[in-house]
């Protein structure tokens, strides 16, 4: 199954997930999926307890794995009624003209 495949089936259960990416480097993104689309998906960020902590948009052709986490983060996260956050506004692939107000940084600058 590809990435864009796992990561949607984490969307629709809900699961928590390590998302993995190249380079191996990279730092693994803990989260929940919001948003899958043909080049980006949305992960809404799970900081160690099971707290939200803001959103990551990670380009599918960088995803080299995608893993569930079983355990009390997960638990507790699906209690709080304000979690996974949803964005209000999301078009993956347009997303900077459709939400200016949404910060970006790049931890490493790659090319399409």
């Amino acid at each position: 199954m590809d990435a864009a495949k796992k990561l949607d089936v984490a969307r629709i259960d809900r699961s928590l997930v390590d998302v993995h990416r190249n380079p191996r480097s990279s730092e693994t993104v803990r989260g929940y999926v919001s948003a899958v689309g043909k080049k980006w998906a949305l992960i809404a960020n799970a900081r160690d307890g099971g707290y939200p902590d803001g959103f990551t948009a990670v380009r599918l052709k960088d995803v080299i794995a995608v893993r569930r986490r079983a355990g009390f983060e997960d638990a507790f996260a699906k209690t709080r009624t304000d979690w996974p956050e949803s964005p209000l506004c999301l078009d993956l692939e347009a997303v900077l003209p459709a939400c200016p107000d949404v910060g970006v940084v790049a931890t490493k600058m790659l090319r399409d």
